[in-house]
């Protein structure tokens, strides 16, 4: 038998990579879980965080083993689709949770989030980060018993390592206002899977499958969540990640 396939787990804005750990509790018997800090996060909470996504994506490049599994969401997800735009041979698959191409509100983009009231959540987070991430993980996460004792666990998970800085916070909301990826997607022909929850209240749910129509070889999964699914349906996305992407040949 092979050693364990790698995947690769990457986290969204103001958090850090011990938002995972109740699902790599689930599937460190079938990967080798490598959860990935963004620069100005968790350990590496001492780093200027990159102005662009792009930079974003480059460091992630350069971080990664090759041909690993991706898991990425939120800004994560967003920076892991630009690593795929400019290396996609660095992959073996890409899971998108809860991510989007063009993050804020536009014309042509009217489900985007209004950028005031994600202005308004980072002025929050600046004033009461341990409270304003409680609360946003109690949002998207839900009211269920297990929801609730999933943020208590990643709540303390997220006190071992230093909170990110005030101009962290504002460089990754930056980076979520003025990116679009839409017109860059064309050439990532890898095996992706876009999940997104119904009752996602930061993505708009149909902007999984709009992102699925996108990609030259992606499939669309809806789950009955919010944001935040590794943390309500911890068990469900873990028996996703669990099965083969679509088109993808394991080792």
């Amino acid at each position: 038998m092979g050693s364990k396939p790698t995947m690769v787990f990457i986290h969204g804005w103001g958090l850090h990579s011990g938002v995972w750990q109740p699902l790599i509790d689930l599937l460190e018997d079938q990967y080798n879980c490598l959860c990935v800090d963004l620069p100005g996060y968790g350990k590496r909470s001492r780093e200027q965080s990159p102005s662009s996504l792009a930079a974003l994506a480059d460091d992630l490049l350069e971080s990664t083993p090759d041909q690993a599994h991706w898991c990425a969401w939120s800004l994560g997800g967003m920076a892991a689709l630009m690593a795929a735009t400019r290396s996609p041979q660095h992959f073996q698959s890409l899971t998108l949770i809860s991510s989007t191409p063009k993050f804020t509100h536009g014309k042509d983009w009217p489900q985007g989030m209004d950028p005031t009231i994600f202005s308004n959540f980072s002025k929050e987070l600046e004033s009461d980060y341990q409270g304003g991430i409680k609360k946003f993980l109690l949002l998207q996460a839900g009211a269920g018993s297990v929801a609730r004792d999933s943020v208590k666990i990643t709540t303390d998970l997220l006190k071992k390592h230093p909170e990110p800085s005030k101009e962290t916070l504002r460089s990754g909301l930056a980076i979520l206002k003025k990116s679009d990826l839409r017109q860059h997607l064309s050439n990532v022909d890898i095996p992706c899977r876009i999940l997104s929850g119904r009752r996602d209240r930061i993505v708009h749910p149909n902007i999984g499958q709009h992102l699925a129509s996108l990609l030259l070889n992606s499939e669309h999964i809806e789950l009955n969540s919010g944001h935040a699914p590794h943390l309500s349906h911890t068990q469900e996305l873990a028996d996703i990640l669990r099965q083969p992407t679509l088109n993808s040949v394991e080792a």
